[in-house]
């Protein structure tokens, strides 16, 4: 799962421009559109943005499987998605890496599943 959601994200990184990205450093664009090589883009269709709706979608997929089942499946979930986001660190993707950990598994929603995160330190 690593090394998939690692290809996907290479993707997206792909799709930056170098324009773009130096756009983006330089100043805080106050139009609503970017010139870069392949023309005119909505920032919605940036690479940039596109990269991060990504990592949003990827954490917000982990806070949705992780609440959607029992606890004694969402123990065993978490644990794995913390060896997905090993693994990602491993194949040094830190985006996944901070969207499965930072915005998935900390979210306010799993936060809150005391009783979850209680079994899993007792667990490891």
């Amino acid at each position: 799962m690593a090394r998939q959601i690692t290809l996907i994200d290479h993707e997206f990184l792909r799709n930056i421009s170098t324009r773009e990205m130096l756009q983006k450093a330089s100043v805080y664009r106050q139009s609503s559109n970017v010139e870069c090589a392949h023309g005119t883009l909505s920032t919605v269709e940036t690479g940039i943005e596109q990269m991060a709706v990504n990592f949003n979608k990827l954490g917000s997929f982990v806070t949705r499987v992780v609440q959607q089942h029992a606890m004694d499946d969402r123990v065993d979930i978490v644990k794995g998605f913390i060896l997905v986001a090993k693994n990602c660190f491993e194949l040094k993707n830190f985006n996944a890496v901070m969207a499965i950990a930072v915005i998935g598994l900390q979210s306010v929603a799993l936060r809150s599943l005391k009783a979850t995160w209680e079994v899993l330190v007792l667990s490891i």
